[in-house]
Order: structure tokens, then sequence, then C-alpha cells
């Protein structure tokens, strides 16, 4: 059974809410290739959408995550999906949306605290959106 957060709700909220009021429109990329500053630009008709990378978190997944294989055909899977151990690398990216004047923060990240808790992994955020240079004013936070 899937749960679902209150941050998931509120972020699925919001996207419903900017894709339906933007329509149906063409996305085309503009971050270079190999761009490894953290920020992700794409324009979504008249809207920029930014993608902010807060940090890359490895999990590692407990030998019994899967019931109903042995540990070697465990393994076997997880490598043969690009998981070698069993360890899956999962990218956090908040968004940021500029349409019609605004700025929309979707999500903030991890936080800064999570920096030294993860050693490193998440909580680049702030730092990435600064990255990201001027964004016309503070933006609203969504969640």
């Amino acid at each position: 059974m899937t749960e679902l957060s209150r941050r998931a709700v509120l972020a699925g909220t919001a996207a419903a809410a900017v894709a339906t009021t933007l329509g149906p429109l063409p996305v085309t990329a503009q971050a270079a290739a190999g761009n490894m500053n953290g920020v992700f630009r794409h324009t979504l008709g008249d809207a920029e959408v930014i993608q902010i990378l807060d940090g890359i978190r490895a999990i590692k997944f407990p030998p019994t995550f899967i019931t109903n294989l042995s540990k070697d055909q465990t393994e076997a899977a997880f490598t043969n999906a690009y998981m070698p151990g069993g360890i899956f690398r999962n990218p956090y990216c908040p968004s940021v949306v500029k349409s019609g004047g605004k700025t929309i923060v979707i999500d903030t990240g991890n936080g800064i605290g999570a920096i030294e808790k993860t050693k490193g992994e998440v909580g680049h955020h702030r730092a990435n959106l600064a990255a990201a240079g001027k964004l016309t004013r503070k933006p609203s936070i969504l969640c």
C-alpha cells in the first residue's frame, strides 16, 4: 500500500495547479550537457522550471528487502538495475517555477543541517539556489 506524505500531496497539488494553468505546452531543456553546478533550467511554455539539486542520498536496501528471492537472486536483481551492492542513489531536486512575474519554490530541500548529518550527501539546496542566480524577488514557499 502506498502512503502519501503531506510533502508529496502538496508538491503534487502545486505541480497539478501549474500544469492545468499552463495547459499542454512543449518542454525545452536548456541545461548544458555535463551541467555539474546543481542547477537545471527548462522552459515550459512561458514558464521557466528550475530544478535545484539538494543532493544525492545513497540508500542501502536491507538483505530482506525482496522477500521472495534468495540473497544471490536479490543481489543479481540490484546489479541488473544498476544498483550494485543493493545501493540506490536517490537524487533530490526541489523545483522553482517562474511564471507570470511570480517565483514559486516547491519544497525547500533537506536544510543545511542535513549536510553534516549525511556527510555531505544532501543539504545543498540553499547553495545551489544561490548558484541559480537572482530569482527576481523573494520566492513564495509552498511547503
